[in-house]
């Protein structure tokens, strides 16, 4: 979430020059590498891998 450090939400950790928020990533995590990412489940033929994972299971297994 870039802006200005101003426009940080209330629930953000505020350094001096600096403000931090941390939030739920979406999507689902990869088996293989752990990632999370909506894009887990986009290769049919490997529904719980990432497309990146799914390419190299399919390249070398």
């Amino acid at each position: 979430m870039a802006g200005s450090y101003d426009q940080a939400p209330d629930s953000a950790i505020k350094l001096e020059n600096a403000a931090i928020l941390v939030t739920k990533a979406e999507g689902e995590t990869c088996e293989r590498c752990w990632i999370v990412t909506p894009e887990v489940g986009k290769v049919e033929e490997h529904p719980t891998l990432c497309p990146r994972c799914a390419a190299v299971v399919k390249e070398n297994y």
